[in-house]
């Protein structure tokens, strides 16, 4: 069935290009605003280097998580694959980076899921409620503190507006997958605006060849629920609420296991003057799993002020406070305190902006730390922007990192805690190219070096000797490796042809290296490349199709794992690495919309059947064969 699936959509495709005529609307890129400065503005004028994908993109794609949206970055890597984790899962990468250098915010929430240590699960956000993913490149610690040194990726949820919205869809797929939304987002009288969206989703999960105990035992179910509220008390003063909420289940051992995400943020912004803002904002971020014992919470209230009287210059400066308890299995319960400061100004001339950043930030018995940013882009002529930035970024050991003692994955391999870690440090130089040499093509190359000092790198310390069982167990300390060095690039374009037809392409290679020892990173991505094709066709003032195939394919991919192989020698790292074999992951879709109301669509995915080794936790591999997505939308 999902062979005839693929074959029916194929010669759709194909036929479809014989059509002609097209007057659906696209969106500007160049209009975008962005907030990953706190201070919103359009994306043209930002000399940060940021990529942005928008809800059009998203909703062209429908896409089945948030994960397959960022495979289509250039400079972002996908990853998942996790032993005793939520079988959905997506992790990212940026420039290099090992993905638990990526900070991933929901409207400037942390984001808290499993296994955090290997990043965050970008897959718990329902891609159906995303406005649009902001991706800042290049150390953002001067901006948003420890955890940024790789960059962030900060996603937007759907608000309401000035007119009331209502949407219902469902969806079935390959492996028994059902999913359906709901949402709802209204003006309340005047001053009031409401919004809710609410996801359930349930499969028996992928088919896999490894890991073992794993093959069988993917299903899962997921509940969700994102909430916002917006009330203008007055013409100087605002008040903002979110709450977002997730109830998982997967089959972890043929039994049920259970976790939870809440995530919540309360914002009062007051114009204090003509040319003064404040704002005052409470966070708290909590996830609980049975499967892992896990318990983390995560409590950060902030203020900051913005200053903009004198013209072309916005000044913001602010102080924050963070509250951290985490608990998991090998991890006793430990909490973690943290303050920090920062100040930022940015300058917009006739042909050059500049933003520079500066924070301040004391964690618990760690010495003070400053994080200084620096950027800068100018605008050469209307159609060749140049944009460069040079930043200090900074990680502070994590309770798991400070206090586990002894985890594996019934292998002979064991992580450990180390009390005695100081913070990894980055000095990241970035700098880009965006060309427009005709109209409706873009051409964007940027490239990146990094080098890391006292980086936490898991060290072969010899035999547990205090092991509780009579298994051997070799011990793997985290330690701070005194360098490391991460460099690459990347291009992609972008083109238009008379508002029917986008295609992208982009590709990226990225080198890392442990200087001290010669080894690679815990993570490394190798080289990637994807391309996509979008195109429209109005059949009638009511009726319209829209058509996309998307290519994605990496090269030279490899990660530590800890469950290896049982010849691996124990006192060199590159025994526990795993080579990942290459992949080229082809997808494509079909959407008929009618009366911009009713749309009903068809996803085909991995077309050409390939297996697909991952290793975010553990080596994964998908036991590959085409794949499908019907579903229908209905604005109501």
């Amino acid at each position: 069935m999902k062979h005839i699936f693929t074959a029916i959509f194929i010669i759709l495709f194909l036929n479809s290009f014989s059509q002609t005529d097209i007057t659906s609307k696209n969106h500007a890129i160049k209009e975008v605003m962005v907030s990953g400065s706190r201070s919103p503005q359009l994306l043209k004028e930002t000399p940060e280097i940021m990529h942005v994908i928008t809800s059009q993109e998203i909703e062209q794609l429908n896409v089945s998580s948030t994960g397959e949206i960022l495979e289509f970055l250039s400079g972002v890597n996908i990853e998942s694959g996790t032993g005793s984790g939520y079988p959905k899962r997506s992790i990212v990468s940026l420039d290099g980076f090992p993905a638990n250098y990526t900070l991933v915010l929901v409207d400037g929430i942390r984001l808290l899921t499993e296994h955090i240590h290997t990043g965050q699960n970008v897959d718990i956000i329902p891609p159906e409620n995303i406005e649009r993913i902001e991706v800042i490149k290049g150390a953002a610690s001067a901006q948003y503190g420890s955890d940024a040194m790789g960059g962030v990726v900060n996603i937007i949820t759907k608000k309401a507006g000035n007119k009331r919205e209502a949407s219902v869809s469902a969806s079935v797929g390959s492996y028994e997958t059902y999913a359906s939304t709901l949402s709802f987002r209204t003006p309340i009288k005047d001053k009031v605006k409401f919004s809710t969206f609410a996801n359930y989703e349930e499969s028996d999960g992928v088919p896999l060849n490894a890991p073992s105990h794993r093959i069988g035992h993917m299903g899962y179910g997921k509940l969700s629920t994102m909430n916002n509220a917006n009330w203008a008390i007055n013409n100087k003063s605002s008040l903002n609420a979110n709450i977002f909420f997730s109830h998982n289940r997967m089959d972890f051992s043929g039994n049920d296991v259970y976790g939870k995400m809440f995530m919540s943020s309360a914002d009062y912004t007051n114009q204090l003057g003509k040319n003064l803002k404040a704002v005052a904002r409470l966070k708290y971020s909590h996830w609980d799993s049975e499967q892992s014992s896990e318990d983390n919470n995560e409590f950060n209230p902030e203020v900051y002020f913005t200053y903009n009287k004198i013209k072309s210059n916005i000044i913001t400066a602010g102080t924050d406070f963070k509250h951290i308890k985490f608990t998991r299995t090998s991890v006793s319960e430990h909490t973690q305190d943290a303050v920090g400061a920062f100040i930022q100004d940015e300058i917009k001339l006739d042909r050059l902006s500049f933003l520079f950043a500066l924070r301040f930030d004391k964690v618990e018995d760690i010495n003070p730390v400053l994080t200084p940013k620096f950027a800068v882009m100018f605008r050469a002529k209307e159609n060749l922007r140049l944009r460069a930035s040079l930043g200090r970024g900074f990680h502070a050991p994590t309770l798991q990192e400070l206090y586990e003692e002894g985890y594996g994955h019934s292998g002979t391999a064991y992580r450990f805690g180390n009390p005695d870690l100081e913070p990894e440090y980055s000095l990241t130089s970035t700098f880009s190219i965006e060309y427009e040499p005709v109209k409706n093509l873009q051409l964007l190359a940027d490239g990146y070096y990094s080098k890391i000092t006292d980086m936490i790198t898991p060290v072969y310390s010899g035999i547990w000797e205090e092991n509780p069982d009579t298994t051997t167990i070799y011990k793997w300390v985290r330690t701070n490796i005194h360098e490391a060095k991460i460099y690459g690039f990347e291009a992609s374009l972008r083109y238009k042809l008379k508002n029917m037809l986008t295609f992208e392409g982009g590709y990226t290679y990225t080198h890392n290296e442990n200087s001290s020892t010669g080894g690679q990173l815990p993570y490394y991505p190798g080289a990637s490349f994807f391309s996509k094709i979008v195109y429209t066709k109005q059949h009638s003032s009511k009726l319209s199709s829209t058509y996309f195939m998307a290519l994605r394919a990496t090269r030279n991919r490899s990660a530590w794992n800890w469950k290896p192989d049982s010849d691996a020698e124990l006192d060199n790292s590159d025994g526990y690495i795993t080579d990942l074999e290459d992949y080229e992951l082809l997808s494509a879709g079909i959407k008929f919309t009618y009366n911009q109301k009713i749309n009903l669509y068809l996803n085909v995915g991995n077309i050409l059947g390939q297996d697909i080794q991952q290793l975010d936790d553990v080596f994964t591999e998908l036991d590959g064969e085409p794949t499908f997505k019907v579903g229908c939308l209905i604005n109501l």
